[in-house]
């Protein structure tokens, strides 16, 4: 009696199917953080020339936008980046965490004039992620060439 012995097969563009999700998911939640530090400028804006009152809705949005460089990270890494790439999305979750103390810990250590690095950093996550967007573009469209 013939037995089938039954081992797994693999299929070999799966791998490429999952770091394809990979690169347009880091593209899109890329963007979506682009527009959205965007918002945040508005929003500082809006509480320094309209009412103090938009600062709160900077500051909860602020809280909300911490998530997005730790979903890029582990974007970057289904996507298979570079690891200098990954090290930079790493850089970009740094920033943002040292962005909420760029404006509470000065004050409470007796250095208010620290807290002006607060929209310099702003800036740098800015620069920073649009950065990572392009090169996650380039990348994706170098990946595409070759298939």
């Amino acid at each position: 009696m013939k037995t089938i012995s039954s081992q797994p097969v693999s299929n070999p563009g799966t791998g490429r199917g999952v770091r394809h999700i990979g690169q347009v998911s880091y593209l899109v939640i890329g963007a979506l953080f682009a527009l959205a530090i965007l918002l945040q400028v508005f929003l500082a804006g809006g509480g320094i020339f309209a009412s103090s009152s938009w600062l709160v809705m900077h500051r909860v949005f602020g809280n909300a936008l911490s998530i997005f460089p730790v979903v890029l990270l582990v974007l970057a890494l289904v996507a298979r980046q570079s690891w200098r790439k990954i090290g930079l999305n790493g850089l970009l979750l740094v920033l943002v965490v040292l962005q909420g103390i760029l404006i509470t810990v000065p004050t409470s250590i007796g250095l208010p004039l620290l807290e002006a690095l607060h929209p310099v950093n702003a800036l740098i996550i800015f620069g920073l992620g649009l950065a990572l967007l392009y090169t996650a573009w380039q990348d994706m469209q170098h990946s595409r060439e070759q298939a």
